[in-house]
């Protein structure tokens, strides 16, 4: 071959090579801009479009399982700052003498209180209505005060009787 032929040969391959990475150039910036306007135009469209509200849709919960929720707060709520002020470190040593180890027994305390606090001036108010009527607020006072109480005396006793047990058999582990 000669070198005019090899010249317009080489410099034909490089006209194609370049046309080739224009129209390849061309064709990927027309993709980026119809990429953008497709992002654009979802987005107008998503803002105009007419949206139409929906309705929550209620399951209902079956009673057990929202008590279950329902104590798992109040005892979650045991085991903060001020839930360890109402069920106090004396009522939580009762408890683990008692054999409550583990949250349920705060949150059974808790509960007996709350519920000997209700009964209690309930009880009174509802049987015996004529021999407090002159100090109501007295014996209202008695009786929320011992339904407060009655459930720690409840464990001193429980507590006494595990000890004694243990005392009584002990001498047997020991042999």
């Amino acid at each position: 071959m000669s070198s005019p032929l090899l010249q317009t040969l080489l410099t034909l391959a490089a006209l194609l090579v370049f046309s080739g990475l224009l129209i390849t150039g061309w064709q990927w910036r027309q993709l980026q801009h119809r990429n953008r306007m497709r992002k654009h135009l979802d987005a107008v469209l998503m803002r105009r479009m007419f949206v139409v509200p929906v309705r929550k849709v209620r399951v209902a919960v079956k009673p057990r399982e929202w008590m279950q929720a329902k104590f798992q707060q109040l005892a979650d709520w045991l085991e903060t700052p001020a839930g360890q002020q109402v069920i106090a470190k004396e009522d939580r040593d009762l408890l683990a003498q008692c054999g409550f180890y583990n949250r349920k027994g705060s949150l059974y305390l808790l509960l007996a209180r709350v519920l000997m606090m209700v009964c209690l001036p309930l009880a009174l108010w509802l049987w015996s209505p004529g021999w407090y009527a002159k100090q109501p607020v007295i014996w209202l006072f008695a009786a929320v005060a011992l339904g407060y109480l009655m459930p720690k005396w409840l464990l001193r006793r429980k507590a006494a009787q595990r000890r004694n047990q243990a005392e009584e058999e002990l001498p047997l582990l020991v042999d």
